[in-house]
């Protein structure tokens, strides 16, 4: 008989501690090791103090009997295993495996296996006096719950079949540790038909498992601003309980948020010091998570965050500025004036001067250019033409010297940056040009140069500005990484409405008046076309309706609509959403009643015990006052009327309301239908019979 347990051995000390563990862990061998399974030579059980021979039975029982039982109802079982043929001189794991098929009613129960002398028991032994208790080696102990059999027990006995190798045979003893009366399990023998005890050996190599850490809710704490300290905060969890000693950080920046980011040189650390260079960047913190045991998992990175930028403001002059009068070779570097002007029609060519201006910015520390205005101040000895139009164009650097001498040694070449006008009404006074977008797209250089250029030809239109040689108001380049303070005022839309007949077929207009305190243009306003069952009700954007009109169509049958704009400026800078009143309902029209009726149910199908309403949207649009009557009525199988109700009212011309007529529906509506209709007319008595509607059925 074959003593097939479910023993899952390794359920130690953890086992006890749960208390119905269903196996013992077995170590994982490598995904090629080749087993090789023994069944028993022998396997049996002995009971109490029986002197029956169970080695031939199908079943093997063990039990522990109960306090207030006879010692004869204790059973242990034995198992021998011969594997004189297996080749390898060592063994890299070996299980026992035995399939349980019932058990008492007691929940839980535990089993101990141990290893006993090969020669310490006969096969015809009967009896417990028997059953060896010397030299017996506990192998391990495993619970088996009354629940989830029948199943596999698999138990880890390497260490003590690596002891018997030498002999090629294994006997070992199952026994309950725990006294109950219902204690008792059964497992397959050996002559079972199926799910025999089996001894497993691998020959291959145990592969080690170690699973790989993991880092999660990566985050930055501290304080965001050069001077203070951040720090990378993660979780680590190791599924085999490995801890985190050897994780590895990275920290990381970028000049935009969704910018391309690159490792900071030398922070490895979990803390990064933020020091000026970081001033105005993103920052990331990336983990790596390592065990003790030195496995990687996945690098987890944070979220960005955005470092405190540090005001940078400086003020340059000129590294160099003249000007050149038409044809004359005279150099202008010295000079405290920088003069500009186009010639008359009736001037020479040599009054005609352009001024020239090189700044070199090599010592700016900010990290990005935020804003950058040239600032010139026009002197009272500016001639008296009242406006003159003026254009600064930026040219290379290299391209003139500082002693050029003529407008023929002008390079032609430069970029239009803004033009700007000098009044003479208005000088002296300080001009300030925008140069931002050209400074930023030389800012690999660090060095600019500017052309000045009057565009108005008169003999008075001479401009002249104070140069870097002028006692004081010298031009100035001033750089500051901070961008500059918006004063545009959002736009305003007022007086929204809509225009239009609201009928299938017509089109609506939305309108309404547009306006910004900064004279700015309208820009790509946003528009929406909403609609609701009711006036008050839940308005829903109509898909695709983007335009300031609606070509109105069946679908909106019925329906209120309302007008939405969203103002945007042709800086794109938007204003508060308003939106129009709603429309009155819009529906089908009755030609010869001038009604506009929209009706529907309260339910999708008729609904037992629940009260059933037809609700009932009418306008009046002819010119005199009418009734309208709303009749509700409940049908069964056989097309009888088993509930009617009606309700009118009474609708002045331009008015428009809401009418509702309904009944409870009874337990039963198998095959029931309802039908609502419109009629002209105070009750069913007077009623025209004159239609306002469509008939409008709701079936169960």
């Amino acid at each position: 008989m074959k003593l097939l347990s479910k023993l899952l051995l390794i359920a130690i000390l953890v086992l006890m501690s749960v208390g119905l563990s269903q196996m013992t862990s077995v170590p994982a061998h490598a995904a090629d090791a080749q087993p090789v399974v023994y069944h028993p030579t022998i396997d049996t059980y002995v009971q109490g103090n029986s002197t029956t021979v169970k080695k031939n039975d199908q079943i093997i029982d063990v039990k522990l009997k109960g306090d207030n039982e006879g010692s004869n109802t204790t059973r242990v079982a034995l198992f021998k295993f011969d594997f004189n043929d297996f080749a390898d001189t060592t063994i890299e794991q070996a299980k026992i495996r035995l399939y349980a098929t019932t058990a008492d009613s007691s929940p839980t129960r535990e089993l101990k296996l141990s290893g006993i002398p090969y020669g310490s028991w006969v096969d015809d032994i009967n009896t417990l006096t028997s059953v060896p208790t010397n030299n017996a080696t506990e192998i391990g102990r495993f619970s088996v719950s009354t629940s989830g059999l029948p199943k596999w027990y698999e138990v880890d006995v390497t260490d003590y079949l690596k002891s018997q190798l030498a002999a090629k045979q294994a006997s070992f003893k199952l026994e309950v540790t725990v006294a109950n009366d219902k204690s008792k399990v059964t497992f397959a023998s050996n002559e079972a038909a199926s799910n025999k005890p089996e001894l497993v050996l691998y020959k291959s190599e145990v592969e080690q498992v170690n699973t790989a850490p993991v880092a999660s809710d990566v985050a930055i704490d501290g304080q965001a601003k050069v001077g203070g300290t951040l720090t990378g905060l993660y979780t680590f969890t190791d599924a085999d309980g490995d801890a985190d000693r050897m994780s590895t950080y990275k920290w990381l920046m970028a000049d935009s948020e969704s910018g391309t980011y690159s490792s900071v040189i030398r922070a490895t650390y979990q803390t990064l010091q933020l020091t000026s260079a970081l001033s105005g960047k993103y920052i990331k913190f990336e983990v790596t998570p390592v065990d003790a045991k030195g496995l990687a998992g996945a690098a987890k990175m944070s979220a960005a965050v955005a470092i405190e930028a540090v005001p940078v403001h400086e003020v340059y002059h000129p590294a160099l500025d003249t000007y050149v009068q038409g044809n004359s070779t005279s150099v202008k570097k010295n000079e405290k004036d920088l003069v500009v002007k186009l010639k008359g029609t009736s001037e020479a060519a040599n009054t005609t001067r352009v001024a020239l201006l090189k700044f070199d910015t090599s010592q700016y520390d900010g990290n990005q250019v935020g804003q950058a205005i040239l600032r010139l101040y026009a002197t009272a000895d500016t001639d008296s033409l009242e406006n003159r139009d003026l254009m600064l164009y930026g040219v290379p650097y290299d391209s003139w010297q500082e002693d050029i001498a003529s407008l023929a040694a002008i390079p032609a070449n430069g970029t239009e940056i803004k033009g700007f006008s000098v009044k003479k009404s208005e000088v002296p006074k300080w001009y300030e040009i925008d140069v931002t977008d050209y400074m930023k797209s030389q800012m690999g250089t660090k060095q600019f140069s500017f052309k000045l250029v009057v565009t108005t030809a008169d003999e008075k239109s001479k401009v002249v500005f104070a140069s870097n040689e002028a006692t004081d108001n010298k031009p100035e380049l001033v750089l500051d990484s901070r961008p500059p303070v918006s004063t545009n005022t959002a736009p305003v839309a007022s007086n929204v409405g809509i225009s239009g007949v609201a009928e299938p077929g017509e089109t609506l207009t939305g309108t309404y008046t547009f306006t910004d305190a900064d004279g700015d243009a309208e820009g790509t306003s946003s528009c929406s076309w909403l609609m609701a069952d009711t006036e008050n009700g839940v308005y829903s954007a109509l898909v695709g309706q983007t335009q300031k009109t609606l070509q109105v169509t069946s679908a909106h049958v019925g329906k209120f609509i309302k007008f939405e704009i969203t103002p945007v400026d042709a800086k794109g800078l938007a204003g508060e959403t308003k939106q129009s009143a709603a429309v009155v309902a819009i529906g089908a029209v009755n030609e010869g009643n001038k009604f506009i009726v929209n009706v529907t149910f309260n339910m999708s199908k008729l609904e037992p015990l629940k009260t059933l309403n037809a609700n009932v949207t009418a306008a009046n649009i002819g010119e005199v006052e009418k009734e309208v009557l709303v009749v509700v009525a409940l049908y069964n199988q056989n097309d009888e009327i088993v509930n009617l109700s009606y309700s009118s009212k009474k609708l002045a011309a331009g008015q428009s309301d809401q009418i509702v007529a309904g009944f409870k529906l009874p337990g039963a509506v198998d095959g029931f239908k309802a039908k609502a209709v419109v009629w002209e007319g105070t009750d069913i008595q007077d009623a025209s019979m004159i239609p306002l509607s469509n008939v409008v059925v709701l079936l169960n």
